[in-house]
């Protein structure tokens, strides 16, 4: 066995793992449209015009974080183990 995930699968699995792999290397968004605006507020320039209108999206930090972070699943688990002590 390698360490290399593509050596066995040929063809077929070497498409198949593909895509996952691009989209995980992909950014979430791209940087060069972040830009900084007055008093600490973040604007977004999207490349093609939205339906409702504006082309930027103008956000606080912490607004921008929160859309960062809203497509990140929470665990399914408890990440921790439990000893028994309190």
């Amino acid at each position: 066995m390698t360490g290399d995930p593509v050596a066995g699968g040929g063809k077929n699995q070497k498409k198949r793992l593909e895509r996952p792999l691009r989209d995980c290397a992909r950014p979430p968004f791209a940087l060069e449209h972040l830009q900084q605006r007055d008093a600490g507020h973040r604007a977004y320039h999207y490349p093609k015009p939205r339906p409702d209108g504006p082309r930027d999206l103008v956000l606080t930090p912490r607004e921008l974080i929160d859309r960062i972070a809203a497509p990140v699943p929470r665990p399914r688990r408890i990440t921790f183990g439990r000893s028994g002590q309190v």
